[in-house]
């Protein structure tokens, strides 16, 4: 210091003392853990409502190939016949005047990746997998049915009315046999 009461030298501004600023380590856990569970919620939540969506549009899909089958045989004033396979995973279409010619059969869908038909219930009948065909006659009408589609977490029955070819979607399984005039399940005891 100099005689004049004045500090000489270069003028440095002190540092200013935190008291309990940032966070501490558990706090910091803390947070990240809800946001990877908050993250995690969301993922789950959106996935699943992507696989309704999907399955959703796989019932339209099938609707229309019923309905499309139904417009042909009333057009072509001829029998059509609906094949549901299973294990192939495809929805076709023959018609009945070239039965015999394996060329006549025309895939109206194919079903994509983990999405599958199940099983098939048919008035009168039913048939746990594989193939099952549907005879549409020249006026559109057949015989009701219902299909069960799947994917790993999802299942849902689509009921065709055989006469009308309206669709009605239903998860409950009893809801199709009661709808289709069955009892219940071959080889279920219905006592």
């Amino acid at each position: 210091m100099d005689t004049s009461g004045q500090r000489t030298g270069t003028w440095r501004p002190r540092a200013a003392k935190v008291k309990g600023g940032g966070f501490t380590a558990v706090e910091m856990v803390a947070v990240l853990a809800l946001a990877s569970l908050s993250a995690t919620l969301t993922i789950v939540s959106l996935t699943g409502l992507r696989n309704r969506s999907a399955m959703s549009d796989i019932i339209d899909h099938v609707a229309m190939c019923d309905d499309l089958s139904r417009r042909s045989a009333i057009r072509l004033r001829q029998p059509i016949t609906i094949i549901l396979d299973a294990d192939q995973g495809v929805i076709s279409q023959r018609n009945i005047a070239a039965i015999d010619d394996p060329t006549a059969v025309h895939v109206l869908y194919r079903f994509p990746g983990h999405f599958k038909m199940r099983q098939f219930v048919i008035h009168g009948g039913y048939s746990m997998a594989g193939s099952t065909e549907i005879s549409i006659s020249a006026s559109g009408l057949s015989a009701s049915y219902a299909i069960e589609l799947t994917d790993a977490r999802l299942t849902e029955w689509l009921i065709v009315s055989g006469l009308t070819g309206q669709t009605v979607r239903t998860e409950n399984e009893q809801h199709v046999f009661e709808t289709l005039g069955e009892t219940s399940r071959p080889g279920d005891d219905a006592r």
